[in-house]
């Protein structure tokens, strides 16, 4: 293991309290979950509120066979346009 451990604060839980928030509104589903390794986890260690995941759906992922699903691209982008919009 070469990453630090993904720890959860005061920040981290504000931003993923604005996601839910947004993906309500948006009537998406969170699809909460853990595993895996990330870059973020760098980020969260130096105090920067960080989360993964919110790409497009699809199958294969960081294979020769991965393909995106076309229908959630746009509810995707309406998804970050309104956590953008939220950014202080």
């Amino acid at each position: 293991m070469n990453r630090p451990p993904y720890k959860k604060d005061a920040g981290i839980a504000a931003l993923m309290n604005t996601l839910e928030r947004l993906l309500r509104r948006l009537v998406l589903n969170s699809g909460h979950g853990t595993g895996g390794g990330s870059d973020g986890n760098f980020t969260a260690a130096l105090g920067f509120p960080h989360t993964d995941g919110l790409g497009a759906d699809g199958h294969g992922p960081h294979t020769l066979d991965e393909t995106i699903y076309f229908s959630s691209l746009a509810p995707m982008t309406k998804l970050w346009v309104q956590l953008f919009e939220t950014l202080e």
